[in-house]
């Protein structure tokens, strides 16, 4: 009977051992988490603030991911964040394009701050006109999409009765490309189009009427062929 104790013992002794060598110690938090976003905003831009921007952070392998909305300090508070890297920031500010923010860590603490700098904004005004025999005139509801040249995309926006577009949040001082189309138009390309301080605010895109309206559309001509030209209607 004393064997079969001491036998016993010397089992529950191994199997605590065991347990606390293979114990996986608890994860360390970021108790409150705060993201400061940061952005400069150019003359030629509307967003002065991310106020309202839309936050979400996505942890490696689903460990979190979780969304809240900027307060008016610019700031998406987070609360018992996991403490590792490789977070994903995906932020939308209110009439904006979505920014995606790679390779972020969080850190251990009771108060935690991660700084988020998207750059300078700055915005491109598009108006869409059409030849008629009148003259040209204003033409609504022609959709403006704006990619980098390195075919992101960048945004699009609709023009609306005065013919304008406005289109912002795209990076300062860099060119982008952008088509103009229209159902039953031509669609318009420009290339190489330089925006923000030392760029243009503003651009005038003429689309003249397609007398086949099942034409379809092919890829921006900037892509990979940027010296080439939109296409013309045939004269009769």
């Amino acid at each position: 009977m004393l064997d079969g104790y001491w036998s016993w013992k010397q089992r529950l002794a191994t199997l605590h051992a065991c347990s606390e060598a293979i114990k996986i110690p608890e994860t360390d938090y970021a108790d409150r988490l705060r993201i400061r976003l940061h952005a400069v905003a150019d003359r030629t831009t509307g967003v002065r603030s991310l106020q309202g921007a839309k936050v979400q952070l996505i942890g490696p392998y689903s460990l979190y991911n979780n969304t809240v909305v900027a307060e008016n300090d610019e700031m998406a508070i987070f609360q018992q964040v996991p403490a590792t890297d490789g977070y994903e920031v995906l932020i939308e500010p209110v009439g904006c394009r979505r920014f995606d923010v790679w390779h972020q860590e969080i850190l251990a603490g009771r108060d935690v701050v991660l700084d988020v700098d998207l750059g300078t904004f700055s915005t491109l005004a598009v108006r869409v006109t059409q030849d008629t025999t009148a003259g040209r005139r204003p033409l609504s509801a022609a959709l403006v999409r704006i990619v980098s040249n390195y075919e992101s995309y960048l945004g699009s926006a609709e023009t609306d009765q005065s013919g304008q577009a406005i289109v912002s949040c795209l990076p300062a001082d860099s060119k982008v490309d952008l088509r103009v189309t229209h159902p039953g138009y031509f669609w318009a390309d420009q290339c190489g189009v330089m925006v923000g301080p030392r760029g243009q605010s503003q651009i005038d895109v003429v689309l003249a009427p397609d007398p086949d309206p099942r034409r379809r559309l092919i890829p921006p001509v900037c892509v990979g062929a940027r010296t080439q030209q939109s296409p013309q209607p045939t004269p009769h």
